[in-house]
């Protein structure tokens, strides 16, 4: 149950930008939350439920998810394995890290 719940752990990662692969095509996807089994984020690729789709969430880790929901420009994605927790816990130490200097730079 415990490892279960790590998985379910939703991350903020706004301001994350990725790529999004919709079968040649690229676009990018603003990502804001990120957990080990899926994503949410404002992408301008015309998705549709049930599509299958490629994401790079960083330079050194593709996956592919299925799209869950759309509205608007916003999508949920649910991938088809779950990426690793130790994996998402350091990005997100990262982007939280990248994102604080932005932070401190715009005082």
């Amino acid at each position: 149950e415990e490892r279960e719940r790590r998985l379910d752990e939703c991350h903020d990662f706004t301001g994350f930008a990725s790529s999004l692969f919709c079968g040649i095509a690229k676009y990018e996807l603003h990502l804001k939350d990120l957990s080990c089994k899926g994503a949410s984020g404002l992408t301008d690729a015309p998705l549709k439920r049930g599509q299958l789709i490629g994401i790079e969430v960083d330079k050194k880790r593709f996956t592919t998810a299925e799209v869950r929901w759309t509205r608007n420009s916003k999508a949920g994605v649910a991938f088809l394995e779950p990426l690793d927790y130790e994996f998402v816990t350091g990005l997100h130490a990262r982007h939280r890290r990248r994102m604080a200097k932005s932070d401190w730079r715009r005082r």
